[in-house]
């Protein structure tokens, strides 16, 4: 959970993400990865060219393909909205509820495109006892994170799921979004809106 956290929080902070060639899998070194390691590509591009969505590839997470389609998809989203990462607004997003001190969240923002990002904080102190990276479906009992009315108002797409759902509309100028329907499938979420 945490490797995937990671990834996701370099690919849609603010900068320019810092990515290593023969990373795209787990990579377990001791020492900064450098160009000079023989990197298996072939490997790497079967694993792109599977449809597998990355919820349908986090049973075997240990193989890492999880890993490359998650940075897969993520790379592909900003490569669609380059100006929303690059010149976009880091907006803060606070979660209420049980669980809310285990959750990160902010939104990019710029000129009518934002991202969500969703990610857990110290998922192992959360009590989970699953065997592969995901969270049970009571896990976050209430928590959600309140959006802003401009963000809460429209619909949102994952790009990791590919699951098309709206926010739910409940007191302007906020909007509550429950994160037990939004981690289900991944321990992550990054939606657009």
């Amino acid at each position: 959970m945490n490797g995937l956290a990671q990834m996701v929080l370099r690919l849609t902070s603010p900068g320019v993400p810092d990515l290593y060639q023969g990373t795209e899998f787990w990579d377990f070194s001791l020492v900064d990865p450098d160009n000079r390691r023989p990197v298996d590509f072939a490997a790497r591009e079967r694993a792109l060219n599977q449809s597998a969505t990355p919820a349908d590839l986090l049973p075997d997470w240990h193989d890492g393909r999880v890993k490359l389609a998650v940075l897969s998809r993520i790379l592909q989203f900003r490569a669609r909205t380059p100006g929303l990462f690059t010149y976009g607004s880091y907006v803060p997003l606070r979660a209420e509820g049980p669980k809310a001190a285990h959750v990160l969240s902010f939104a990019r923002v710029w000129e009518g495109r934002a991202a969500i990002v969703v990610v857990p904080l110290l998922p192992t102190q959360l009590g989970t006892k699953e065997t592969e990276p995901s969270f049970g479906p009571n896990v976050w009992a209430e928590t959600a994170i309140l959006l802003p009315r401009s963000l809460g108002e429209r619909g949102t797409a994952d790009i990791l799921a590919r699951v098309v759902g709206e926010a739910a509309k409940e007191t302007p100028p906020m909007t509550r979004l429950p994160i037990r329907s939004l981690l289900v499938t991944l321990p992550i979420a990054v939606l657009e809106v």
